[in-house]
């Protein structure tokens, strides 16, 4: 098998309608990953769950209980209650594996214990969006109560219901995300690419032109699709209901400078 250095990156056929600047927009890109303005905390950036290897080495609150669980028919019926330690627990070498057999050779032999817990990675608090604060790399928010992540009700940091993926190589993946719904073809909205047709971005023919809604259609880019996912997550980044509108202006003007990079004849605006 040739190894992937042989293998030329996918990349869409209608790139150079987006960006002017190559080079610029990977520094731009790389920056926005590192960067922990983006969460609404002020210190949560997508480099917080995939800076080690491109996934998440940390060992404490790392569990989630079950709360994606369902019913044989497919209805949700999330479990709240934590077999493996508790919220802010620090996981251990002997509380592995989840699924514990009498002989790890063979899956058929009797099992010992078994746990939907599933370890993760831990993400913000539960709070409820309010806004942006100009000079505040964190967002006015609102403490929720959150009912699964409290030690005797002390609030601790959610914690995702699917452990983080390496980035390494992600841009191969034909979708991203371990359910997929990170599409091959990025809409420039959100994840779901054209299972969404209402996502649009705003055209403009030039910066004094008036803004038109249109859609996009970028292939071969599933991992465009899963970037746009965590910012907005009230899991992983962001406190609950804020969108990116707000998070552009979070950034304010310094955000803006992102059109010098990847504009060509029109500007692109998001929804």
């Amino acid at each position: 098998m040739a190894s992937l250095k042989t293998v030329a990156i996918p990349e869409p056929d209608n790139l150079g309608e987006f960006i002017q600047n190559k080079t610029k927009a990977i520094a731009l890109g790389k920056a926005l990953f590192w960067d922990m303005q983006v969460g609404s905390d002020g210190i949560s950036s997508c480099a917080t769950c995939h800076f080690h290897a491109g996934a998440d080495n940390r060992a404490k609150n790392q569990i989630n209980p079950g709360i994606l669980r369902v019913n044989a028919d497919g209805s949700p019926n999330p479990d709240n209650t934590f077999s493996i330690g508790k919220p802010n627990y620090t996981l251990k070498p002997g509380d592995y594996p989840f699924h514990k057999l009498a002989d790890v050779n063979a899956r058929l032999s009797q099992v010992l214990s078994d746990t939907n817990d599933i370890t993760s990675s831990q993400g913000v608090f539960n709070t409820k969006f309010v806004n942006t604060t100009s000079g505040s790399v964190q967002d006015t928010a609102i403490q929720q109560n959150d009912r699964v992540f409290n030690v005797g009700g002390v609030q601790t940091r959610r914690v995702e219901p699917r452990n983080t993926p390496t980035v390494i190589n992600a841009v191969f993946n034909f979708r991203n995300f371990w359910d997929g719904r990170a599409q091959n073809i990025f809409n420039g909205v959100n994840p779901f690419g054209l299972r969404d047709p209402n996502a649009k971005v705003y055209k403009a023919a030039s910066i004094l032109s008036p803004l038109t809604p249109v859609s996009v259609k970028l292939k071969n880019s599933s991992l465009a699709s899963q970037a746009v996912g965590p910012p907005t997550s009230s899991f992983e980044m962001s406190a609950d209901g804020r969108t990116f509108a707000e998070i552009g202006d979070k950034f304010g003007s310094g955000f803006l400078n992102i059109f010098d990079i990847t504009k060509s004849k029109k500007f692109l605006l998001p929804r």
